[in-house]
């Protein structure tokens, strides 16, 4: 077993992903990105990790990391007098080491893969955008330009409605890699390139390797965690 994870700012000024792994009771991850357009969402995302990680850390799922990283991030914003003005996204994964079994929840646009030995990454989480709100209600998103990527759930919204965890765990073989990444990330490498990078000694630090090479203009923050088996 392994875990790691790495970042890089991309052409942005500041920082406003955050990230934490560990291993405990489970192996586990979690990525933030702090709300672009939204005020102080460096602190919103760090401070989603921090509870997500102190959670998991005491034995706790996903989805009960996620709800303690929405109350603290809640609590911090409206002692600041900003809530519902600041956020971030959030994504959690937790491996039980007894049984193999994976557990996940994600809020926002932070998405988590399932990379099988052979070649296939699976997408786990769903984007909370108003392009899959769209899509899944049989409409047509290309037509919605940028406002498709607006997001509809975040940690720090007033309440906090849509969250996506699996039907059930997922039983995990030997070779599998739990790949958890923000948008600079899944926005710029598709699926198979990522899956071509599973295998390096570092995976994290390759998908950063392999975002900057592109040489992306406006690059947005990128951030992964990976948990492998």
């Amino acid at each position: 077993m392994r875990c790691g994870g790495s970042q890089i700012v991309g052409a942005r000024r500041y920082q406003e992903d955050a990230f934490g792994y560990g291993e405990g009771p489970n192996l586990y991850g979690a990525v933030a990105d702090g709300m672009g357009g939204m005020l102080m969402g460096a602190e919103a995302s760090r401070i989603a990790v921090e509870a997500a990680m102190g959670a998991l850390r005491g034995g706790g799922t996903p989805l009960q990391a996620v709800m303690r990283a929405q109350e603290d991030v809640q609590s911090w914003a409206r002692g600041l007098g900003i809530l519902g003005l600041t956020g971030t996204t959030l994504s959690v994964a937790a491996v039980d080491l007894s049984c193999g079994l994976l557990d996940w929840a994600s809020v926002g646009d932070s998405r988590i893969y399932l990379f099988r030995r052979g070649g296939s990454m699976e997408l786990l989480s769903r984007d909370h955008t108003v392009a899959e709100a769209v899509r899944a209600s049989g409409g047509d998103p290309a037509s919605l330009g940028a406002e498709g990527d607006l997001i509809t759930s975040f940690i720090g919204i007033e309440e906090l409605a849509e969250i996506s965890i699996p039907e059930e765990p997922v039983r995990l073989e030997k070779g599998d890699v739990v790949l958890l990444v923000s948008d600079g990330v899944h926005r710029v490498l598709s699926p198979a390139e990522m899956a071509a990078l599973m295998d390096r000694e570092d995976p994290a630090s390759a998908l950063m390797w392999a975002v900057s090479s592109k040489g992306i203009k406006r690059q947005d923050n990128a951030t992964a965690v990976v948990l492998a088996i």
